[in-house]
């Protein structure tokens, strides 16, 4: 049991490092990837979650809404009420 948190730890940290690299901007990439970098955010906050890491679970879910705000993607306005 040990060796699958710690394994979902490290995919964790490595979804976190692909995040970011969406996030910045570079000479060639002017603008960030947003809806990437969410998508990445939240499979990173999943990984955490799976290893019993909450504190970084839920940092990884706070940067995913962040990222969402910023893509200015707002899934629940389009989803029509019953």
């Amino acid at each position: 049991m040990a060796a699958l948190q710690a394994r979902k730890l490290q995919e964790g940290q490595q979804l976190l490092k692909e995040a970011e690299n969406f996030v910045k901007t570079s000479w060639l990439k002017w603008k960030p990837d947003w809806d990437s970098a969410a998508d990445k955010y939240m499979k990173a906050g999943t990984c955490f979650k799976a290893a019993k890491c909450y504190d970084k679970a839920s940092n990884a879910f706070r940067k995913a809404a962040d990222a969402h705000y910023n893509a200015k993607a707002y899934p629940l306005l389009y989803k029509p009420l019953p």
